[in-house]
């Protein structure tokens, strides 16, 4: 009994050790997604707003990448602030100037958990950033996902 005790407990370690080592490589993915979601904005905002759809689709694929792996690291803000950005393309078909303020607001919020490192929940840090970000997707009529 007491062998298969230690037995799982050497398993739990090397698992750890081995999510340990790819949460490096996850921020180094991550910090590659966060820059092609960057260049994508600026093709956004250099575009015509009819034109824009299709690059907002592009945005959306990259976000979801983004999310659903920031949990399985430990970056539980990122995979919320990435849904929220998911919900809130997903939301809209027409993309004016102004409907891209949002998307920044969100896009930059990103970058401030990985800057950071605000990593489990975030803590103040993390509680004050989701209450600005829930006041700006508010005033942006959009759907609210951040609780």
């Amino acid at each position: 009994m007491g062998g298969e005790l230690e037995l799982d407990q050497e398993m739990v370690a090397k698992a750890e050790a081995v999510i340990a080592g790819l949460r490096a490589a996850y921020l180094s993915w991550v910090a590659e997604d966060m820059s092609k979601l960057d260049a994508l904005l600026t093709q956004v905002q250099a575009a015509a707003p009819e034109h824009r759809q299709p690059l907002m689709k592009s945005v959306f694929t990259i976000a979801h990448d983004v999310k659903g792996q920031g949990g399985s690291f430990g970056y539980d803000l990122m995979t919320l602030v990435g849904n929220q950005l998911c919900r809130t393309v997903e939301a809209r078909s027409d993309w004016p100037d102004q409907a891209l303020v949002l998307v920044r607001q969100l896009l930059d919020a990103m970058k401030v958990i990985l800057d950071k490192d605000l990593s489990g929940d975030g803590g103040a840090a993390g509680r004050s950033l989701l209450a600005s970000l829930r006041q700006a997707v508010e005033a942006d009529g959009g759907p609210l996902t951040l609780t």
